[in-house]
């Protein structure tokens, strides 16, 4: 979790226009997971950058279960959704 937290502060630290997290591979989306994703997006959206997530079937299934997909941008560029 730490690792994940320090990788996107130091992505948003750059302040790219784009920001894609690929969770493709990850097997464990849990509610601080979620929390962190939540919190990278509201530091994106202040400083101008578009996070994507690009989430596959089971992590797009939780996302709109807890009803963070309305929070986030699903499937972005380059995605084969």
């Amino acid at each position: 979790m730490e690792e994940m937290r320090n990788r996107l502060v130091k992505a948003l630290n750059c302040e790219p226009i784009t920001l894609t997290v690929d969770l493709c591979d990850v097997t464990c989306l849990d509610y601080p997971a979620l929390a962190t994703l939540v919190e990278a997006a509201r530091v994106a959206r202040g400083q101008g950058t578009r996070l994507f997530l690009l989430s596959g079937v089971q992590r797009e299934y939780l996302l709109e279960l807890t009803q963070v997909d309305h929070l986030l941008e699903l499937n972005g560029p380059g995605a084969n959704a």
